[in-house]
């Protein structure tokens, strides 16, 4: 009697966790793609702008120690554009509560929170990866572009 008790009741007893589940993560809301990646391309050309005006800055040497010192002045904020741009979106990029932000990116259902905030967290390290790429590419072009100028020295 009791088996037949649990089989009719345990179905029933999870449609009412699972509906409850749905609830909640429909009052979740996820930032999308758009919104890391405008941190990032403002966290890069902010750098970049940091490291033209930094190499600029340098003074002229006869022994060539200029050159060498805005390489390394162009390196080091490549490296730092990854590291801010995920700094940045991790803090800015959270999962939020409908009531503050609205409904735009809704937790679908059938898909957890976690399940939306490590596709969020995998977008931001990826963005953060391409932001270096970018940053360099960029810094290669504006080299190239003024090699007779201080920032012909970055490559």
């Amino acid at each position: 009697m009791l088996i037949n008790f649990l089989t009719f009741i345990a179905p029933h007893a999870h449609r009412a966790a699972s509906h409850a589940n749905n609830a909640l993560e429909a009052k979740v809301a996820i930032p999308g793609i758009t919104f890391p990646i405008m941190w990032a391309a403002i966290v890069l050309v902010v750098l970049l702008l940091i490291t033209i005006f930094s190499s600029m800055s340098v003074p002229f040497r006869p022994s060539g120690t200029d050159n060498t010192t805005r390489k390394i002045l162009f390196w080091i904020f490549a490296v730092a554009t990854p590291i801010c741009a995920f700094v940045t979106n991790i803090f800015t990029c959270h999962v939020y509560s409908e009531e503050i932000f609205g409904e735009t990116y809704i937790v679908p259902k059938g898909q957890s929170i976690a399940e939306k905030f490590t596709e969020l967290l995998t977008n931001i390290s990826i963005i953060a990866i391409v932001s270096f790429f970018v940053f360099v590419i960029i810094g290669f072009i504006l080299s190239k572009a003024f090699k007779s100028s201080k920032l012909g020295s970055w490559f």
